[in-house]
């Protein structure tokens, strides 16, 4: 039985083969009919798990934010500096040096320009403490120097460097009525703080003519479990009214909107390229049954099952569809893996009017749900075909041929 059952299969994926090679032009259509497909969903995934990334690699559960109550993002809060020695009173906060615990920062907006095209963007603008680098270990400055407070000194992330204009070190920039000097360039780990400027906080503060209040506080929690407690403790304080979300659940919560927008555009845009790859398909594979009628009546008079018949015909239209999305992988993983991307006022961090940069990543799960996805069209392309060649009696195809 199995003896008998490899023989069918054997023959099957030979006899789709010969009618690959019989037809090639009709094959090269329905290839690229699928690399088409292919090519837009890969494009799709990459671009909506890259921008994810981003947010992902900028959050940390250990970290606590602080906002005003009844405000999405940091740019619309306010928090009073008082609240400082409130939370250095309330366990649960990691270390002994207050310093370090505590990261009060000022973020604002800072006006640039894309240097491909000149088009006018807006970047976030923030200013920190010493606190904020050990927060956040991973991001370090690889050219030039750090700002030094007092003297209106800033450093710029990699990505805002590559994407904008006059944002080089030794550059100016201007923000809050203060022409502001670039003295640095960071990077940090390809997450959404390589899109930024950052400076001294009080120099900001100062600027921004702000008094002794913040955006937001920063807070380094114990372990992720400590954040429940904190909210607890602070919600106590009188006449305070503040939100305490983790700032990986933050920084979740400022990409959900693009992301679920990407995520229609994608499934629209890929359903519609699928579709047309499916019929495509299918009408070439219909249009291809037709010269094949007196072929399958005689496979059908031999004893060949009508299950032998559909097979080669799934093999067939599934070997074009890994065809089609291989070529497709191979193409998009060379032309956008690791290439730089940005938001161009399709979305952006914590406002829509805030643009990111960042870059893409094509992912071995990622090209394999596309070659996945071109075997389940292509697979959907063989039916109305196999339809057509079954339901005609095997006498009345030999008789008509």
């Amino acid at each position: 039985m199995i003896h008998r059952s490899l023989k069918y299969i054997t023959a099957s994926i030979w006899l789709s083969f010969v009618y690959l090679v019989s037809r090639p032009g009709s094959a090269i259509v329905t290839v690229i009919a699928f690399s088409a497909s292919v090519v837009v969903f890969l494009s799709m995934f990459a671009l909506r798990q890259s921008y994810a990334q981003a947010f992902s690699n900028s959050g940390s559960n250990r970290i606590a934010v602080i906002l005003s109550s009844g405000v999405k993002n940091e740019t619309d809060s306010m928090i009073p500096a008082r609240l400082i020695s409130d939370i250095n009173q309330i366990s649960g906060t990691s270390g002994s040096n207050t310093s370090f615990l505590l990261a009060p920062e000022i973020v604002s907006s800072l006006r640039v320009e894309y240097k491909s095209t000149n088009i006018p963007a807006t970047i976030l603008f923030r200013g920190i403490t010493p606190g904020y680098w050990r927060m956040h270990p991973f991001i370090r400055v690889i050219a030039g120097r750090s700002f030094n407070s007092g003297v209106d000194e800033v450093i710029v992330g990699k990505q805002a460097a590559l994407r904008f204009k006059n944002l080089q070190i030794g550059d100016y920039v201007k923000a809050a009525d203060r022409r502001w000097q670039i003295v640095g360039e960071f990077t940090a780990n390809h997450s959404l703080f390589e899109s930024e400027v950052w400076t001294d906080s009080a120099d900001l503060q100062d600027a921004l003519h702000l008094g002794n209040n913040y955006s937001a506080l920063l807070v380094e929690l114990a372990d992720a479990r400590s954040i429940g407690m904190l909210r607890k403790r602070l919600n106590k304080i009188p006449n305070t009214s503040i939100s305490v979300v983790s700032e990986k659940t933050y920084y979740k919560g400022q990409a959900a909107h693009t992301l679920e927008f990407m995520s229609l555009i994608a499934i629209i845009i890929t359903a519609v390229m699928g579709v047309s790859a499916t019929l495509t398909s299918a009408n070439i594979l219909r249009n291809a049954i037709r010269t094949r009628t007196r072929d399958m009546a005689t496979l059908g008079a031999l004893g060949y099952s009508r299950s032998f018949i559909a097979g080669f015909l799934i093999i067939e239209n599934v070997t074009l569809g890994l065809l089609g999305g291989t070529a497709a992988s191979v193409i998009i993983y060379f032309t956008l893996n690791h290439r730089e991307f940005s938001t161009m006022n399709f979305g952006g961090s914590l406002n829509s009017s805030y643009q990111i940069a960042f870059n893409i990543s094509i992912s071995t799960s990622s090209i394999t749900y596309s070659i996945l996805y071109a075997v389940v069209i292509s697979i959907l392309g063989a039916f109305p075909a196999i339809y057509k060649a079954l339901k005609t009696p095997i006498a009345l195809q030999i008789r008509d041929n």
